[in-house]
């Protein structure tokens, strides 16, 4: 927050950030199965408000400007072109970076930095797979501010894997590459796609489409609600008031029909899970008494 303080007042024409709710929801662990396996809306689990919460502060400290929520595909990349943003981290920036050819402005201009690590310190929880959040956080290179782009990559870090030899280089020339070995490097049991992503399968399945009109109009609705209520909350004038009108959209949302729409989402998703179960033990070779499979 104090790097981005620093970009705010000394580079006035230049956008300190751009972040997103669910960008953050991934970040800062924001799970979409409970213990048991069940499916759960990640909007009611607690790293949405501390997500909120975080959008509120960068907003009203003026990090955060507030065409974020009307930001199209193209103003964002035109504005990566010209330097125009110091960090981003949105929902719809790897599918911009995966289209841009080698020698494109945007790759001269920024370099890939990872995952914010929240307070709480909860493992990552990615939507499709991690490399595709890796790529999703840019930070600005040509900056005469060398000590805030250390500070961000400290924050923005990659957990099991190695600074670039850029981030080593702007680490080393601020004086603060001694501080990379007290970063935390958790042991994993498994890869990073298997430790850091939901699976793949159940979540694709379970958001491709409703079962009837009625599902669909529910769906609809919340989700118009739902976005109008995170503007609201972003703009609110203080942690408590984010706090506040988050408790009456959670209240509003379990109101009338949207019982029906969860409870066919979990349905979905457990059928989804032994699909994706089903396939895999299919995918084994079947070996025989005499060896051969």
């Amino acid at each position: 927050m104090d790097a981005l303080k620093v970009i705010r007042k000394n580079e006035p024409d230049m956008v300190p950030c751009y972040l997103d709710l669910t960008s953050l929801q991934q970040m800062f662990g924001a799970r979409i199965e409970d213990e048991d396996g069940t499916w759960q809306e990640k909007f009611f689990e607690p790293e949405t408000l501390e997500g909120l919460q975080y959008l509120n502060r960068l907003y009203r400290e003026r990090m955060l400007p507030q065409e974020l929520f009307t930001l199209t595909e193209g103003a964002l990349l035109s504005q990566l072109r010209e330097g125009k943003v110091f960090l981003v981290s949105t929902r719809d920036l790897y599918s911009i970076l995966q289209c841009l050819p080698e020698d494109d402005l945007v790759w001269q201009n920024y370099e890939p930095a990872g995952p914010i690590r929240s307070d709480s310190g909860k493992i990552f929880q990615f939507r499709r797979n991690y490399d595709e959040q890796y790529a999703s956080t840019m930070f600005f290179l040509d900056s005469s501010y060398e000590s805030v782009q250390a500070r961000l990559l400290i924050r923005f870090c990659v957990c099991n894997m190695d600074f670039s030899p850029v981030q080593q280089e702007a680490l080393v020339r601020s004086g603060l590459s001694q501080w990379v070995k007290h970063l935390p490097r958790p042991e994993l049991e498994k890869d990073a796609f298997h430790t850091f992503a939901v699976p793949t399968i159940p979540y694709e399945i379970l958001f491709s489409h409703y079962a009837d009109t009625r599902l669909a109009t529910i769906y609809d609705r919340t989700e118009n609600y739902r976005s109008a209520q995170i503007i609201k909350m972003v703009l609110s004038s203080s942690p408590e008031e984010v706090k506040r009108i988050y408790s009456e959209t959670l209240q509003e949302m379990k109101n009338g029909d949207y019982e029906l729409l969860e409870n066919w989402k979990e349905n979905r998703y457990q059928k989804a899970k032994e699909l994706a179960s089903s396939n895999q033990q299919e995918a084994v070779p079947k070996i025989t008494d005499s060896g051969e499979s």
